[in-house]
């Protein structure tokens, strides 16, 4: 038995080649094996070869999920190989801790030429990534973070913080995605093009990267963000760019080291995620349901019409016995009945609505996307929806023990992304269903939002925002709408107190804590004012939701590296749309971080 299960294991793990001729071989899961606890966007490396003396066309399939029985992904990448060639492909796969992966290559027709698995096992620590040429200078960079700060951060980093002397960085930014920090103390000329672009777009999906300029002898890799002015963290769309003169550099402690480090050593803040759902919630389409006293109403009316007017008409007319016809003749049309009135509320339609929340800062155009589609269904069976590129799955998390979020899942069969030719993902769904699908990816835009000089910002995004906000430490402006190009003096702006918009932040109270850069105890914080739920429920999506959720802590932690924020609402898609896409609503909220005051 023994031996049996031995052989299973090994034939799993090893790369397999079939008679067709075809080897496949995972080289790497996540950053150098590491994944993280809950699943995020990871890279999965995988070497297909072809082994025979004639090209050969296959496709690479691989399955993710708790149970590859029935995995909860299947993500499908088509490539060509020659003759005796071999090749590395990269797939952004959704993946955590206990999850398994399975990867396959199959023919044009389906079958089986190669195939191998790995499960993927916990990773200690919270990931510090370490990107140097020289390996003493890693080490060097290890022993300072490592030793570097007061007792208790000292104590923190060695409970919680593992290191990784990254040998080749990846050239897409989800490869970095199992880190929460990165030095770089190599050359950026170095790097290739892609390489350099990962790092700059790790940071603006939330992570920290931290430049060590001896090392790095190159100034103009993100110059637009204090080049040679090393010290104080600048943001970086949704995350935090910390310069360094040398790993031995006070600076650099001050990047692993007292409020700095609580987001590396603490779990992951989930204010990103929680923003683009809240968001989803009052701007996408959500299914009506009747109420109890519509189910009431018709109850009544049924037992009214089944006994005393049935029977008294039945007497009318000395048919009692009827009765047997009638009642469950009138059963069988008040359900026709009940159906019809329930199914005039459903779309009569395919429905997907976009909604994205961009995260950007006042130096570059670059936007961090997070996306949210929802599919609403009138019909059962699966559904098409074309992805943008350079797109990744990151939710809703379908792989926990707990019961999955949506209910198009129990349709069977999981879902399938297909990333290459033309990435497009399958999703099926039930008959008036609603399937929620997070993304993640970069957008470039024409401009970004940026001050103008004497209290005035001017918005060069090219998207005109239906009402807008400026929020500052101590106040919120009301900017209303702002045009394309539109030049905006804040001082004429109407203005309100910060504090009293915030302070919702009641343990079991909706509201997100959204755009808060570290975990934070949120302070004094009230519930939910009487009929504040319904009338929440009635009325427009407003911005000042998302900062209704922060607490006294939350507004200090959310200013430690800006001196404001703009927010905006405009009606526009963040992915392209085309004769072929379903329609919906489509609504972007830009999210732009400005930089402290030199």
């Amino acid at each position: 038995m023994v031996a049996w299960a031995a052989t299973l294991a090994a034939f799993w793990l090893v790369p397999q080649v079939s008679r067709a001729g075809a080897s496949v071989l995972i080289e790497d899961i996540g950053l150098q094996s590491h994944v993280p606890g809950t699943p995020e966007p990871v890279r999965l490396r995988v070497r297909v070869t072809n082994p025979a003396a004639t090209a050969q066309a296959l496709e690479v399939v691989a399955a993710v999920g708790p149970d590859l029985e029935t995995p909860a992904v299947r993500y499908r990448a088509a490539t060509s190989l020659g003759p005796g060639e071999g090749r590395i492909i990269d797939l952004p796969i959704l993946a955590g801790v206990g999850d398994k992966v399975e990867v396959t290559a199959l023919d044009p027709a389906g079958r089986l030429l190669g195939q191998t698995g790995r499960e993927l096992r916990e990773s200690r620590g919270a990931l510090v990534g370490i990107l140097c040429v020289d390996e003493a200078v890693c080490r060097a960079a290890q022993s300072r973070i490592s030793f570097s700060g007061s007792d208790e951060d000292r104590v923190a980093k060695r409970r919680s913080i593992t290191f990784e002397f990254v040998r080749q960085a990846p050239h897409q930014w989800w490869g970095w995605q199992p880190a929460r920090a990165v030095v770089l103390a190599a050359p950026p000329a170095d790097l290739a093009p892609a390489q350099r672009e990962a790092l700059e777009l790790f940071a603006r999906h939330g992570g920290l990267l931290v430049l060590v300029e001896e090392a790095m002898r190159d100034r103009e890799f993100l110059r637009a963000y204090g080049a040679g002015l090393p010290g104080s963290a600048r943001v970086l769309g949704r995350g935090r760019l910390h310069r360094a003169p040398s790993v031995s550099s006070a600076a650099f402690d001050e990047a692993f080291t007292g409020q700095t480090l609580q987001p590396l050593v603490d779990p992951r803040v989930a204010s990103a995620s929680e923003a683009l759902h809240w968001a989803r919630r009052r701007l996408a389409t959500s299914l009506s349901f009747p109420g109890l006293g519509w189910v009431i109403g018709w109850l009544i009316a049924y037992i009214a019409l089944v006994g005393p007017l049935n029977f008294w008409v039945l007497r009318r007319l000395r048919r009692v016995e009827w009765a047997w016809f009638t009642v469950p003749f009138i059963a069988v049309a008040v359900g026709g009945a009940l159906y019809a009135a329930s199914a005039a509320r459903r779309p009569a339609e395919l429905l997907l609505d976009q909604i994205a929340v961009e995260w950007m800062d006042d130096a570059s155009p670059m936007a961090a996307v997070d996306l949210g589609l929802r599919l609403v269904s009138p019909e059962r069976g699966p559904v098409t929806v074309p992805l943008p590129e350079m797109a990744v799955l990151s939710g809703p998390h379908l792989f926990r023990r707990h019961p999955p979020p949506i209910r198009s899942l129990a349709v069977g069969g999981g879902w399938n992304v297909r990333l290459s030719p033309g990435p497009a993902m399958e999703v099926p769904v039930l008959q008036w269903s609603v399937a929620d699908i997070d993304l993640q990816t970069v957008r470039r835009l024409p401009g970004t939002v940026h001050r103008a000089g004497g209290g005035r910002i001017v918005n060069e995004t090219g998207l005109a925002f239906a009402q807008a906000l400026f929020v500052d430490r101590d106040s919120v402006y009301m900017l209303g709408e702002v045009g394309v190009g539109v030049t905006v003096d804040i001082g004429s702006a109407r203005r309100e107190a910060l504090r009293a918009h915030t302070g919702k932040c009641w343990p079991y109270w909706p509201y997100p804590r959204a755009l808060v850069t570290r975990p934070a105890s949120p302070g004094p914080c009230e519930g939910p004012a009487p009929g504040e739920i319904d009338r929440l429920r009635r009325e427009p999506f407003s911005l000042l939701e998302l900062v209704r959720g922060w607490g006294r802590a939350d507004i200090a932690a959310a200013f430690e590296t800006r001196s404001g924020l703009f927010l905006g609402l405009a009606a526009t898609p963040s992915m392209p749309t085309g004769p072929g896409l379903p329609k919906g609503r489509r609504y972007t909220v830009t999210v732009v971080s400005f930089a402290p005051a030199p």
